[in-house]
């Protein structure tokens, strides 16, 4: 038996058998020359653990390839494989926000690069162009880790079925961030208002036409899609309560309005009201036939991978703008720049009203738990991590509560 030599002459790998390697590492590498149904030509490799593994897949390469039992991959296209791959493998295994997010990244960071392009002539060269275009252009590294995933995911479907031997994704040259790259920016991003801070954003946001809106924010912790998405029907004015069922938001990239299920299992929820919030929806209630209501307003929702209208009355909204339509996710955060310059306070974007409220609730003496549960946080211990330095802080203020406590329940003796 001969031995494979790298280029830089070092021994690689040791042949046991035509096509079969034994690599460096130790596992095993089969390789053969096969042709599909319309005579391509194929090269693929695959890596087992079991040496007999390799003999096995390399005999049943050959037995198709003499018996015209190869599919013919030979010639698909990325378009081709990613319509495949979406509808056969995520979209029977993933939630509807999960596939649309999937689609969305495909659509607006893969497809115009490399749609068109076969799935057997892709090269690291290649992702690495897409993911350099995304850093360029300043996307956030959750974004370009989510399509990083996309991509990722469906050249290995590719390897599971044979079409090329490696994922090109897998290649020390494409970027991809790493987790605690992310973890520090969306650290950096959510620091919630001072007391002062936030009582001048609330001082100058007074005449504004979003005002109920942030003071509602601020008083419940609901998301940005939530607080679109809350309809009178969601509202229990006698027992004070809410129920979270949907979100709602403006797709700006497909120019029009989407509704969908909370973001997690544990954003369906019922919280109850505080004075304030109660009393914003009370007022809003009693004049909601008085005010202006679009005619025109078309909102839809995923329903097995593809977008159906839904016919929703636009009164039923809690919350309408002045044309009466519900306000855009990023208007929001238009407007809370636009008062922030007012107020001579730095920017900040809506979901920190929403990080403000957890830390004022704990400040306030709010359990973890009950502040995980009122914000739909996926477990409590995100909570917990999210706020930790919250949470350190009210140790010494926890410690002197005790303190007056204990030595008014105590006689001295």
């Amino acid at each position: 038996m001969g031995k494979a030599r790298g280029t830089n002459g070092n021994k690689t790998k040791k042949e046991l058998g035509k096509g079969i390697y034994q690599l460096k590492n130790g596992r095993y590498s089969a390789r053969v020359v096969v042709f599909d149904a319309e005579g391509h030509k194929l090269r693929p490799e695959k890596h087992f653990d079991k040496l007999n593994d390799a003999i096995k897949w390399r005999d049943e390469m050959l037995y198709k390839s003499n018996n015209g039992g190869l599919p013919v991959f030979s010639t698909v296209t990325i378009d081709e494989w990613f319509n495949k791959w979406i509808n056969e493998v995520r979209k029977p295994a993933v939630r509807p926000n999960t596939l649309r997010n999937d689609k969305d990244r495909y659509e607006l960071n893969v497809k115009e690069q490399l749609g068109k392009y076969k799935v057997i002539d892709i090269k690291p060269a290649h992702c690495q162009k897409i993911m350099s275009k995304m850093l360029e252009e300043n996307y956030s590294k959750s974004v370009i880790k989510m399509t990083w995933r996309v991509m990722y995911q469906l050249f290995e479907y590719a390897v599971d079925n044979e079409i090329i031997s490696k994922n090109p994704m897998t290649s020390k040259t494409v970027y991809r961030p790493r987790e605690c790259d992310i973890k520090k920016e969306q650290k950096k991003k959510m620091v919630a208002l001072s007391i002062e801070e936030m009582n001048l954003f609330l001082e100058n946001a007074k005449n504004t036409s979003n005002y109920k809106q942030f003071r509602f924010a601020l008083e419940t912790g609901l998301r940005t899609g939530e607080i679109i998405g809350l309809m009178w029907e969601d509202i229990d004015f006698e027992n004070k309560t809410l129920t979270i069922r949907r979100t709602v938001e403006y797709r700006h990239q497909f120019k029009k309005w989407h509704i969908g299920p909370p973001k997690t299992e544990n954003s369906n929820r019922t919280i109850p009201l505080s004075k304030t919030s109660y009393d914003i929806l009370k007022e809003l209630y009693i004049n909601k036939d008085k005010r202006v209501v679009c005619d025109k307003f078309d909102i839809y929702k995923t329903v097995a991978g593809n977008d159906e209208k839904v016919d929703v009355n636009i009164n039923d909204f809690v919350f309408l703008n002045r044309k009466g339509l519900p306000t855009k996710n990023s208007a929001y955060d238009t407007s809370i720049y636009k008062i922030c310059d007012k107020a001579g306070i730095r920017h900040f974007a809506m979901h920190i009203l929403r990080h403000t409220y957890c830390t004022r609730a704990l400040e306030a003496g709010m359990s973890v738990k009950d502040v995980s549960e009122r914000a739909g946080h996926s477990s409590v211990a995100f909570t917990l991590d999210r706020y930790a330095d919250v949470l350190e802080e009210m140790k010494t203020k926890n410690t002197d509560l005790f303190d007056d406590y204990m030595s008014k329940c105590i006689i001295s003796a």
